[in-house]
């Protein structure tokens, strides 16, 4: 796994300034780190020396406002390194949200749902660690370790030497040892298990060894030199002041290693939810469906994982002012033909067109689905409820509406009596999901905000559903209205008065084999 995914500097714009940001504060650092260990020895020099450290006193001064500096930078790094990690999991959640919804239902109900739940809420903050705290030390140890070495350099060559033979030692590969022992620990686990011991070997173990023994061979060398006279004090203080810093960010890059590995994931995660095509959309602007009527012909399927088509070969027509009510067993494709219509799935076989008043013939698959589905309402079982009061929610698709056709809408569904109910009425706050509402109750207020839209085509999955008897004649009552609206109603039905009150009923069962 990279260190650093380019698709995140790339294609995210706060990873990318952060990482600008970083690379100058690093860089910064990597001068106050050599300004100060001059400035240090200096003075330590001068003292050993016995002259009057009266005359040091700029450089006093110095050290103090290069310590005071050095802190105030690694603020500004931490600080801003929260912020931009805040930034980039925003930026990367809402691209995955919006497109894992213009995937289309057939994504959201597979498998995959649950990685890109678990992605959005849980995973991609996993990117936080490895933002703030890794990738500084990663551009901290590829900037300011060469830096520093160079520097160690020019006051003493054989110590620079040891470092750089040392160097490469805190990438010898020897956390691949282990791996016979933890293969034997079972198979099933031996991926987890393997990298979780890798990682604390490497960090924990091997990187401060090597380090440890590193700066102590430089410093057994130094004062060698030092009591031979070949090497002056104040060179000597520089470069064991030095030897700690070259070592110390890829030390940390060790200890924040973990943090790469869990946030590099996450971030594999999400351009890989990306990376997904999104289904085709059309060009042509879709006609005016307050007069246009729907034609399903043929339409059928196919399904992944299942060996049959659902719905297989379904016909019919959805005209303006009518109740088209779907019936059939569960399975059969409901649902699914309701998802055609509202053009979030294209069909494999057969055609849906759009007819307008004129006689015009459109394939809907030539539509922008932008344009279709602004002229759409749908309510599905389990309508989607935000935090917010109940009046948000209502209103959430609404344009402009009047009390008055807020509450004749909530008479019409019987929202009116479960508000009368609530403690704050419509300033109720509900939570996620429509937390404070019962499911009965939710029915009714996405049912209310069908109402208050203008859509001409509206789509209702069972919106009895949850209902007792009596709150189901409401339903049915809310139904009629939206009829006599001269809107294009296709319900899918599974009670029985919900489909006797429609003007068409298509029944999707399947033909059982051999059947005329």
């Amino acid at each position: 796994m990279r260190p650093l995914d380019p698709r995140l500097v790339r294609e995210v714009r706060p990873a990318r300034r952060y990482v600008l940001l970083t690379g100058a504060t690093g860089s910064a650092l990597g001068a106050l780190v050599v300004v100060q260990a001059y400035l240090l020895a200096d003075v330590i020099a001068t003292v050993f020396s016995g002259a009057d450290v009266a005359t040091r006193r700029p450089q006093v001064a110095a050290l103090i406002g290069c310590v005071a500096a050095r802190v105030g930078l690694s603020w500004v790094q931490e600080r801003y390194g929260e912020r931009a990690a805040t930034a980039v999991i925003a930026d990367l959640r809402l691209r995955v949200l919006a497109h894992a919804v213009a995937l289309g239902p057939s994504f959201l109900r597979s498998a995959a749902r649950t990685e890109v739940v678990t992605l959005t809420t849980v995973g991609l903050e996993n990117l936080r660690p490895y933002l703030a705290r890794y990738l500084p030390q990663l551009l901290l140890a590829a900037v300011v370790t060469p830096a520093l070495l160079v520097v160690v350099a020019v006051n003493d060559p054989l110590s620079a030497a040891v470092i750089a033979l040392s160097l490469p030692l805190v990438a010898l590969g020897r956390e691949r040892g282990p791996a016979a022992r933890v293969r034997a620990l079972g198979q099933a686990h031996r991926h987890a298990t393997n990298r979780t011991l890798r990682t604390a070997f490497l960090s924990s173990l091997v990187l401060e060894l090597l380090t440890t023994l590193s700066v102590a061979l430089v410093a057994v060398g130094v004062g060698l030199r030092l009591l031979s006279g070949s090497l002056d004090l104040r060179t000597a203080l520089v470069v064991l002041i030095l030897a700690p810093e070259v070592y110390l960010p890829l030390r940390q890059v060790g200890t924040q290693f973990h943090a790469s590995s869990d946030g590099l994931a996450a971030v594999d995660q999400a351009f890989a939810v990306l990376a997904r095509p999104l289904p085709a959309s059309g060009t042509l602007p879709a006609p005016d469906l307050r007069t246009s009527t729907v034609v399903l012909d043929g339409v059928a399927v196919q399904h992944e994982g299942r060996d049959r088509l659902a719905p297989d070969g379904a016909s019919l027509t959805l005209r303006p002012g009518t109740v088209t009510a779907l019936t059939g067993p569960s399975g059969c494709g409901k649902t699914t033909l309701a998802e055609v219509v509202l053009g979030l799935r294209r069909p494999d076989a057969g055609e849906v067109d759009v007819v307008d008043a004129a006689g015009r013939r459109t394939r809907l698959v030539d539509v922008d689905r932008a344009s279709w589905l602004d002229q759409v309402a749908w309510l599905g079982q389990h309508p989607t409820i935000t935090p917010g009061t109940v009046r948000e929610n209502v209103l959430a698709f609404a344009g402009p509406t009047s009390d008055v056709d807020l509450d004749a809408a909530a008479r019409l569904s019987g929202l009116a009596d479960v508000v009368a109910g609530l403690p704050l009425g419509w300033r109720t706050p509900l939570g996620a999901g429509g937390v404070g509402l019962s499911a009965g109750q939710r029915q009714r207020l996405a049912l209310t905000r069908v109402l208050l839209t203008d859509a001409p085509l509206v789509v209702l999955d069972e919106p009895s559903a949850h209902l007792d008897a009596e709150s189901e004649l409401v339903v049915l009552d809310a139904v009629r209205a939206l009829g006599r609206q001269r809107r294009t109603v296709l319900v899918i039905a599974h009670r029985p008065a919900l489909a006797a009150l429609a003007d068409e009923v298509v029944d999707l069962s399947p033909v059982p084999v051999g059947a005329a």
